[in-house]
């Protein structure tokens, strides 16, 4: 290029650094008076001015280094001094400002500041002239190339960082070429720089993957040892940082490399020259290269671990963390498989001891005790814990550190150590006296939860292992004086625990202690109730029982399943009155008990049957428990009306009396079971009971006969069974009336024999009807039932004199001739024992004369009448029926006269007994002449007649002689007189 160009060229840059000038002026202008507009990122105007101007300056750098222009402008150096203090500002301003800014929005705001300080530095570079020999000038601007060169690189600006780099290696190079002329203090200054220089860029290279560049820079970094201990410090962490990164990459071979260069500069300093950043250095340097060594895992890095790590220990305070860290990990490094947990505990026990307690290292702590749990070292994990709680977390009084330390303990025990048993107990205990004697109060609520809750858990398990001593003491040292603020649930829960294990244990006065030391509310739970009572119960103690059975029932909180238990286990051990006593205190709260517990109404009604009856049998005086098994009976039927007509949901099925294949409460089974053994009991009653209570079971029998559904197969049994059941409660009712010592009592049991005969009458004549009529409204009884008709006509016959008497106690008159009609009837041919029965119940009884006159009418007629008949029974029936006839009725008793001795004719003079005959003639004879001496003569005259027809069967015929000659003197005497 010729001069004339050139100076064309410098002229016009000379323009352009006056129009940068002018620009940055402006903008240095603005910055100095508002630092803070740096920091707001939506002011992107600024953000323009700053771009444009680096463009702008970046580029007259590159036009002055062509030109060789050799000018100063004092102005840009001004401004470029200026603007490089108000990036250090800013940046210190946003280092105290890292932690409340989002992380976004501060790399944008590093990112301005970045700027700011690449354009001083380019101002800086524009003001000097570049043929300038002034190594002064030279080292400042290669003093700011490396600090903005290294900020760009902080702020993984590679490109702008690169951009820099380029322009200290030219001021590196300038400054090689003068070092012999410096002074010794300017040499040392160079050296320094050119070690930060080549440590700049081998960071560089490292981030730009370019390794062998890395490595070249490393060696051109540590080739001189004339560095600044700042210097050198830079540099080791530099390889410190790319060792690190390594290690995470899992690259440990490099990672050793690096790190080991690292510690390598840093031990070649002493100490006592470093830097505070430096002294600092030297532990994590040391800590990764450890981790780095051991990561490799071979017999000469884990040598090299151990050195190092001794060395850390000889250098730095035993408090420092880190360091028990690497020596766990180097113990798991040596046997991964099977590391020495003794010498592992014993890490951990001296880090307890000395480390300062921080959220930090108190977790570290735990974690490590976990680890030893893992590794299945739970009692070295628990004497860790005893000895943080009771040496370190005690004296501090941090309640929070110690109820985790204390419920890890717990939880480890629980888990782990539950099989040492003793010794775990005695331990725990242990360690919990001293924590009572040392704490001022007591754990937490929280935590005394989570401990008990542990405790009952261990407890629990040994329990159903059939340990209950061990399961009893972990109750016991959950009750603990530490434990005193638990909630008074968890303590009645802990000694109700104990209670069931001493009763397992047969230990029934240490459960009635256990009890007595509960607090109230636990004392009075239905639960806690319900173990005093099988201690009770084992005790033979039968009032303690009643009374904890009493406060049981009487709790509404009570579950009825408690209830249900009360009488299991009265049972299990052998005590059945207990046992029947508790079924009727269910029984009695059975109507205040949930709609879905009527689902078991059977179950107990049955078992409180059976064990009623075990009773009777084992009694002699056995009258309480027959009118309790009368009552039963009568629960058991409302129930199962009620069942009957009433749905129940149970869960989620629909419990009803209807049909639809839904689940019955009471169904055909349970119903049979109750009608089947009732009838039974009943005809077992009859001997042995009294005929009230067997009326009352038999009564019960019939309902429940009523309550079976429509079933062709079976209704002909069921049909019968409910006439045997009519037929026994009528002859029971006739009993009871006969001996009752009321009036009342007499009047309602014949009342009720009436009902009950009326009852067997009816379905009887129904069920006849239907067998002989299957389509008949009522349905087929099925062909089975026609066997019965015979038996049961002959019961429904020896029921009507029964009916009878009923009817004639009640004067119920008009009654007697209809049932002496269905006698007739019912009664066979030759036999008359039912008519006679009649006979004599209306001959006894105070009837109107009329209605008696009527029944023994009928009665003779009909036994006149038959061929059948005991002619010598019928003719003492027709004496009675006359006499008392002749008084009251005598047209009646001529009418029976008149069949009398039709029937004596027809039989023959000998079948007809005489002294009947003679008594008939001799009586009728006489009451004739009583007429005709009261003057009527028509009835005189009938009854002569009927008189001299009587005597006419006579054998003697004297008889008949007197008679006619009695009637022929008295013809002879009224013609005269006539």
């Amino acid at each position: 290029m010729d001069s004339a160009s050139t100076s064309t060229s410098i002229a016009t840059l000379h323009k352009r650094l006056k129009a940068l000038q002018k620009a940055t002026t402006d903008l240095c202008r603005d910055l100095l008076q508002n630092p803070r507009s740096l920091l707001d990122t939506t002011n992107t105007t600024l953000q323009d001015r700053i771009e444009e101007s680096l463009k702008s300056a970046e580029k007259c750098v590159a036009a002055r280094q062509k030109l060789g222009d050799a000018d100063a402008f004092e102005e840009l150096d001004t401004m470029g001094t200026e603007l490089w203090n108000v990036s250090i500002r800013v940046m210190r301003k946003l280092d105290g400002k890292a932690q409340g800014a989002q992380g976004a929005q501060m790399v944008q705001m590093r990112g301005r500041v970045l700027r700011v300080r690449l354009l001083a530095f380019y101002l800086l570079e524009c003001s000097q002239g570049f043929s300038s020999e002034m190594h002064q000038n030279l080292i400042r601007l290669f003093k700011a190339a490396l600090k903005a060169g290294r900020m760009a690189l902080d702020h993984k600006e590679l490109s702008w960082t690169s951009k820099v780099m380029d322009r200290a290696a030219q001021y590196h190079s300038c400054l090689l070429g003068t070092i012999k002329t410096l002074s010794h203090d300017a040499e040392t200054t160079v050296t320094s720089l050119t070690c930060e220089y080549f440590t700049v860029r081998l960071s560089l290279a490292w981030k730009q993957n370019n390794i062998p560049l890395a490595e070249y820079m490393f060696s051109k970094a540590t080739e001189s040892d004339l560095a600044e201990i700042r210097t050198a410090e830079y540099t080791a962490t530099t390889a410190y940082e790319i060792g690190n990164e390594m290690l995470g990459q899992k690259n440990y071979g490099m990672a050793v490399k690096w790190l080991e260069r690292a510690h390598d500069i840093l031990s070649r300093m002493e100490p006592l020259f470093l830097s505070e950043a430096g002294s600092e250095l030297r532990l994590p340097v040391g800590h990764k290269l450890a981790t780095a060594c051991m990561k490799e895992a071979t017999p000469e890095s884990l040598e090299k671990a151990e050195n190092i790590i001794n060395t850390l220990s000889e250098d730095w305070p035993s408090y420092r963390v880190s360091i028990w860290r690497l020596k766990i990990d180097l113990i798991l490094s040596k046997s991964p498989e099977n590391p020495d947990l003794a010498e592992y505990a014993q890490v951990v026990r001296h880090m307890i001891d000395v480390v300062q307690l921080t959220e930090t290292t108190f977790k570290l702590i735990l974690h490590k005790i976990h680890d030893l749990v893992s590794r299945k070292a739970a009692e070295k994990a628990c004497d860790c814990l005893d000895l943080l709680i009771s040496k370190r977390l005690l004296p501090m009084e941090r309640e929070d550190w110690l109820d985790k330390a204390f419920v890890t303990r717990l939880h480890i025990t629980v888990q782990h150590q539950i099989d040492r048993e003793e010794d775990a107990i005695i331990s725990t205990r242990a360690l919990l006296d001293t924590i009572a004697r040392n704490l001022k109060g007591t754990f937490s609520p929280k935590s005394t939860h989570a401990a008990q809750a542990l405790l009952s858990k261990a407890s629990e398990a040994l329990y159903h292992q059939r340990k209950y001593h061990l399961a009893s003491e972990w109750c016991r040292v959950a009750l603990h004086m530490a434990f005193d603020r638990s909630g008074e649930l968890n303590h009645a829960k802990l000694s109700r625990r104990i209670i069931m294990c001493c009763i397992e244990t047969k230990a029934y006065g240490m459960a009635a202690e256990v009890y007595n030391n509960m607090l109230p509310s636990g004392k009075d739970s239905s639960r806690s109730q319900f173990l005093l009572l099988k201690v009770a119960l084992r005790t033979s103690d039968d009032d303690l029982a009643l009374s904890c059975l009493t406060k049981i029932s009487s709790n509404p909180e009570t579950d009825q399943q408690l209830l249900y238990a009360c009488v299991l286990d009265s049972q299990s051990v052998g005590n059945k009155k207990f046992a029947l006593q508790a079924l009727h205190t269910i029984l009695d709260k059975l109507e205040s008990l949930p709609e879905e517990a009527a689902a078991n109404s059977c179950i107990l009604l049955r078992s409180a049957i059976r064990l009623t009856m075990s009773e009777i049998e084992a009694s002699r005086d056995a009258k309480s428990s027959i009118e309790s098994l009368c009552c039963l009976y009568e629960q058991a039927l409302q129930h199962a009306k009620k069942a009957k007509s009433k749905p129940l949901l149970m869960g989620n099925s629909v419990l009803t009396g209807g049909l639809g294949g839904r689940k019955l409460v009471f169904d055909k089974k349970e119903i049979d079971w109750f009608s089947r053994n009732g009838y039974n009991l009943a005809l077992r009653g009859i001997v042995e009971w009294t005929p009230n209570m067997v009326l009352r079971i038999l009564n019960v029998c019939t309902e429940f006969t009523k309550l079976y559904q429509e079933d062709q197969n079976t209704k002909a049994e069921i049909t019968y069974r409910r006439l045997l059941c009519y037929y026994l409660a009528a002859t029971l009712c006739i009993d009871i009336a006969r001996h009752s010592e009321t009036l009342e009592g007499k009047l309602q049991h014949y009342l009720l024999t009436r009902n009950h005969i009326e009852g067997f009458r009816s379905l009887f004549s129904d069920a006849e009807i239907s067998d002989s009529n299957p389509g008949e409204s009522m349905g087929e009884l099925g062909g089975g039932f026609s066997k019965f008709i015979p038996e049961l006509r002959e019961r429904l016959l020896s029921l009507l004199p029964f009916d009878f008497e009923s009817a004639a106690k009640l004067k119920n008159w008009e009654s007697l001739s209809h049932l002496v009609e269905e006698a007739i009837i019912l009664s066979p041919h030759d036999k008359t024992q039912t008519l006679e029965i009649m006979a004599d119940i209306v001959l006894a009884s105070v009837a109107p004369g009329a209605a008696v006159v009527s029944v023994l009418k009928k009665i003779v007629e009909y036994m006149l009448t038959k061929k059948m008949v005991d002619l010598k029974k019928t003719a003492r029936w027709v004496r009675y029926a006359v006499q008392f006839a002749l008084v009251r009725d005598p047209k009646s008793a001529e009418e029976m006269l008149g069949l009398a001795v039709e029937c004596a004719r027809a039989n023959g003079k000998d079948a007809y007994p005489e002294s009947e005959l003679q008594w008939l003639t001799a009586t009728t004879w006489n009451k004739a002449v009583d007429c005709k001496c009261t003057g009527d003569e028509a009835n005189a005259k009938r009854l002569s007649e009927i008189a001299l027809a009587l005597a006419g069967l006579l054998k003697d015929p004297e008889t008949l002689k007197a008679i006619q000659a009695y009637v022929i003197e008295g013809e002879i005497r009224l013609r005269s007189e006539g």
